[in-house]
């Protein structure tokens, strides 16, 4: 004599595999996020080396930010398009995959050249055109951010969204615009990288009211620039 399922079995079953994946699918998303994060930090620190041997070969300086001049960190910016291999740290990369943060999803505004990560170039720059800062005017290293998990949420834009940004501005910036671009996209944490060398994953101080940027996951580090960007 076979036995067959009920209809009730078969519905209790259902639920119970519906109840488990419940469970289990948030607990596979956030390892996979862990798994980025730390992907993410593999490629900060990729940056971070680079930046060091930069800075030993143009006496001791930091690169520059210029708006006249299209050739920036990530490459040499022409229209819609960037040439990697024309960046600043190219030479000491060699690969540009490494400028992709693995869990950024924005828009791309620089090709992807710059697809997760912004330069604090407010504190490491001097004026448009000139040399970065002298490593000997960073009294703090291990305060004094070089590169960050970045975005910049355009609301000027239609439809707004978020879009890949090539600076890490300060709180005192972002404060007065109400427009953070540390974005916190690890399971709501934000890498970043000291002048020092150490990759440290840091959690908002100040938290965004806007919902745009609580969805984009947009705040601030803090409300001065001391702990994280001057290093001095």
């Amino acid at each position: 004599m076979r036995r067959a399922f009920t209809l009730i079995e078969v519905l209790v079953v259902i639920a119970v595999i519906a109840i488990l994946a419940a469970i289990v699918f948030p607990v596979f998303a956030t390892a996979r996020e862990s798994a980025r994060r730390t992907s993410c930090a593999s490629n900060l620190r990729q940056l971070g080396m680079a930046t060091q041997l930069y800075v030993q070969d143009y006496d001791g300086h930091y690169f520059q930010h210029d708006w006249q001049n299209p050739q920036y960190w990530f490459g040499r910016v022409n229209g819609s398009t960037v040439d990697r291999s024309q960046g600043l740290l190219y030479p000491y990369l060699k690969n540009g995959e490494v400028q992709k943060c693995p869990s950024f999803t924005g828009g791309f505004e620089y090709d992807g050249a710059t697809a997760g990560y912004g330069y604090n170039y407010g504190y490491l720059t001097q004026n448009w055109g000139t040399p970065g800062v002298s490593e000997a005017q960073i009294t703090r290293a291990a305060n004094c951010i070089v590169f960050g998990d970045a975005a910049l949420y355009k609301f000027w834009i239609s439809p707004p969204a978020v879009h890949e940004a090539f600076g890490l501005f300060p709180p005192s910036v972002t404060l007065q615009w109400n427009s953070p671009t540390s974005q916190f996209r690890h399971n709501g944490q934000t890498n970043v990288i000291f002048a020092d060398g150490h990759v440290k994953s840091l959690p908002p101080r100040v938290l965004s009211t806007d919902p745009p940027l609580v969805r984009a996951h947009l705040h601030h580090l803090d409300r001065t620039d001391d702990e994280f960007f001057t290093g001095r």
